[in-house]
């Protein structure tokens, strides 16, 4: 399937502004099952600098800074992309979750040492026996992994509502 994606990020100021440095992650990313043709980014006002990256996980990052006064800004990126069958699974999803967890906690493989990052602390979610109590009731013993995490993502898009008003990045997740 081919697709044209388009999407728009405007931003209005109360007042003017005479500098503004910006990091975007609004360009589609190549995947196995994605071909991405090149992004068309329009920026206004137009950036003095702008450069591209690669963040730690494979997003692209697009930098740019503004350095003349304005009191909007806008940035629109067009792109072409094609996708593909998704590959299958890798077996082990449908291993018990226990037995995935062993996998990881000794395996050397990049791809093991790059999915243990996520079960390392971070400055905004801690270990905390409370998590584990709620998750718990997904990973009933001998359950594959992959129902187990569908099973998570289920229970907590029904328990919990989104309120974009409530929190802010640096609310701490236990309180």
């Amino acid at each position: 399937m081919i697709y044209q994606l388009s999407h728009t990020t405007r931003y209005e100021y109360s007042a003017p502004v005479a500098l503004c440095h910006n990091e975007a992650r609004m360009l589609p990313r190549e995947l196995p099952w994605q071909r991405c043709e090149p992004s068309r980014v329009q920026i206004a006002p137009t950036p003095a600098v702008q450069s591209e990256r690669m963040d730690f996980f494979g997003n692209r990052v697009m930098y740019f800074a503004i350095q003349d006064i304005h009191q909007a800004l806008e940035v629109t990126v067009s792109t072409r992309l094609q996708t593909l069958a998704r590959p299958t699974l890798p077996a082990a999803w449908k291993d018990d979750w226990q037995s995935c967890r062993a996998t990881l906690a000794g395996a050397a493989e990049r791809s093991c040492l790059h999915a243990r990052m996520f079960r390392l602390d971070s400055p905004f979610i801690r270990s905390d026996a409370r998590l584990a109590d709620y998750a718990k009731p997904s990973f009933a013993s001998g359950r594959p992994l992959l129902e187990a995490v569908q099973d998570l993502n289920r229970r907590i898009y029904e328990d919990f509502t989104y309120d974009p008003s409530f929190t802010t990045l640096a609310t701490p997740l236990m309180h």
